[in-house]
């Protein structure tokens, strides 16, 4: 870019520089929960990005620590929210890259044990992994009777709501065994679920398993590197043509830097500016290379107004539409209370908007949309 933005770390950046920084990506990697949805909400304007961006020929990237399902799920959720554009090669999780790894990077020659739930079977199976079945648990079974299979080669740790004590002590007695790989999807130590409460995530399994074998694990998913050279081996992207954008410092944001990418963080999720700049601030290089270069409010809203700045080629630079058409100006607008303006208003004005231009009964209705869109994106850049 040419100029406008340096790499100095942490700047919050709104529209026009946003617009910018993605202009200037051919590839854009995009966490999924707290950056594209919420739940089963789509972050509003979410959509837009991703379907402007697929539309401008950009590489778009879905990059998950999530593993607790497979792709075809998540596909299945993308249609639900009312994604069209996203297709299952689109889509890197965790469960998925821990197969890949398995299938083309490990060369394995035995079985998984796999501590993890359907996600990672079902993409284990699909990759034509071989894995240790999982097996119904004998009231009273203990590690000293339970059966243990002489040809696993590898132990998986996942997100395990069925995790129990017997599940550890085998995955101890596989890992025994130096040759035995140890892997883990993710290092994720919780997660937020509703009401404000937390789950403990796979890390937190990963660990108990690090303590008891003093081993440690091969992580797959972010901040590894891993999962983005899994992209690349599939799709060939370039890091410095590639821009991560996350909502947690500690997997998304050190997995861009630790592949050599741009990062932005966006607030609808898990991690604030708050610790952003405390990162920054700190003595500590783990916590620096933590900080990115990028911060903003949402990745909706801003987007959104890049497809309002798509009809601005109808006005000058004085809001007056080009051409020669003889009507009345339109009524001024009253502008709206900046401090109350939400997202839902920005997609809200955008489709009220949309209804003007598909009408078009007459120029005079056409020149009032078209100065509508000049006025509403220059009070967005300059009240946001």
């Amino acid at each position: 870019m040419a100029g406008a933005l340096s790499r100095r770390g942490c700047i919050k950046i709104r529209g026009p520089q946003l617009r910018e920084l993605l202009d200037s990506k051919c590839n854009i990697l995009f966490d999924c929960d707290g950056v594209i949805w919420e739940g089963e909400k789509a972050i509003p304007g979410a959509i837009e990005v991703v379907s402007l961006l697929k539309n401008q020929g950009k590489n778009v990237f879905f990059v998950t620590n999530n593993c607790t399902r497979p792709r075809d799920s998540y596909m299945q959720k993308f249609t639900r929210l009312g994604f069209t554009d996203v297709q299952k090669r689109d889509i890197f999780s965790s469960a998925y890259c821990s197969a890949v790894y398995l299938r083309d990077f490990a060369n394995l020659q035995g079985k998984v044990f796999v501590i993890g739930g359907d996600g990672v079977y079902k993409e284990l199976r699909e990759a034509g992994v071989p894995f240790v079945e999982s097996e119904p648990e004998t009231p009273g079974m203990t590690i000293s009777d339970c059966p243990l299979h002489s040809d696993v080669k590898a132990v998986l740790v996942a997100y395990d709501e069925d995790f129990n004590f017997l599940k550890l002590a085998k995955a101890c007695c596989y890992l025994r065994d130096s040759e035995c790989l140890f892997i883990a999807s993710d290092p994720d130590p919780w997660h937020p679920v509703r009401g404000g409460r937390v789950t403990p995530g796979s890390g937190s399994l990963t660990a108990a398993l690090e303590t008891a074998t003093n081993r440690k694990a091969t992580v797959m998913g972010k901040p590894s590197r891993f999962m983005f050279e899994c992209i690349t081996s599939q799709c060939g992207a370039d890091a410095a043509q590639s821009l991560m954008v996350g909502d947690r410092l500690e997997t998304d944001i050190l997995f861009g830097a630790n592949c050599g990418l741009s990062t932005v963080l966006t607030l609808t999720g898990v991690s604030t500016i708050e610790e952003a700049q405390a990162n920054l601030e700190s003595d500590s290089p783990a916590k620096q290379n933590a900080v990115p270069d990028y911060v903003v409010d949402s990745i909706g809203p801003t987007v959104i107004n890049e497809k309002l700045a798509a009809g601005s080629h109808l006005v000058d630079e004085t809001g007056n539409v080009k051409g020669s058409i003889n009507s009345k100006e339109p009524a001024p607008m009253e502008k709206p209370n900046i401090e109350d303006r939400s997202s839902e208003y920005v997609v809200q004005f955008f489709n009220d908007v949309d209804g003007h231009k598909s009408q078009r009964k007459n120029k005079q209705l056409t020149k009032r949309a078209a100065r509508v869109e000049y006025w509403f994106i220059n009070s967005v850049d300059q009240y946001d």
